[in-house]
């Protein structure tokens, strides 16, 4: 299950995103909103699908039957995927994120006898093209060496790509190294004092379903057997 989990997540979701086209930058994040809306739908739906017919499939049919219709339906699914193999969007390859993190730490480092002063204007910064990201923030401050631009004529290409990548990174580099160090975290506290630990929220499912069990055992269908003008039978048994 976890391996057919993270299959969904981390590839088919990215896949799926890889086919809109992007042409305007507005437009592409409402469109991508909608595709991840939709496939959670469908996949919400499949769900219930295989919740209930498959089920009732099962029950009326036999496993044999049961089993064998979701099986058909993989081999049918695992086959229209690699006949229009022809007509997806395949972007190329990225560069590996662990070196880009490298190559921030490293020019960084390299630069670490450089002041850093929060006036300096945009152009002092090296930033990809068309990209939103043209100053680095100030969390994190001393990682924003790696992106100065100290000599323009030495640090950069004619076609405006960093001459030396392990002395000069992009802002994007930068505020994605930022991003993993720094990733945004639950606030666990429930007093000043009490802080629930991070391992322990699994309790929080455990107990939401022991107190709705109660609740529509001991509650729930009693109240709706008196509205009903039914005795609750089970408890009648009990009695007995």
């Amino acid at each position: 299950m976890s391996i057919g989990a993270g299959g969904i997540r981390s590839c088919s979701l990215a896949f799926g995103a890889d086919q809109l086209r992007k042409r305007d930058s507005l437009k592409y994040a409402g469109i991508l909103e909608s595709f991840f809306s939709w496939y959670y739908v469908i996949s919400s739906a499949s769900v219930f699908i295989s919740m209930t017919c498959l089920v009732y499939i099962q029950d009326a049919l036999g496993w044999k039957v049961g089993f064998g219709v979701p099986v058909v339906l993989m081999i049918l699914s695992t086959l229209s995927f690699f006949l229009a193999s022809p007509i997806y969007v395949k972007p190329k390859a990225k560069a590996n994120w662990l070196v880009g993190f490298a190559r921030v730490l490293v020019a960084s480092f390299r630069k670490r006898r450089i002041e850093l002063c929060s006036q300096n204007p945009d152009e002092l910064y090296h930033h990809r093209k068309g990209s939103a990201l043209v100053v680095p923030s100030e969390r994190i401050r001393f990682l924003n060496r790696a992106c100065v631009i100290t000599n323009p004529e030495e640090d950069l290409m004619p076609d405006g790509r960093a001459s030396d990548p392990w002395c000069l990174c992009t802002v994007d580099q930068v505020e994605e190294l930022k991003a993993l160090i720094k990733a945004s975290t639950m606030n666990r506290h429930i007093t000043s004092k009490f802080e629930i630990p991070a391992g322990s929220f699994y309790a929080f499912l455990l107990l939401s379903s022991t107190i709705w069990i109660a609740l529509y055992d001991r509650v729930i269908i009693p109240l709706a057997s008196k509205i009903r003008g039914k005795a609750n039978t089970s408890r009648l048994k009990t009695k007995k």
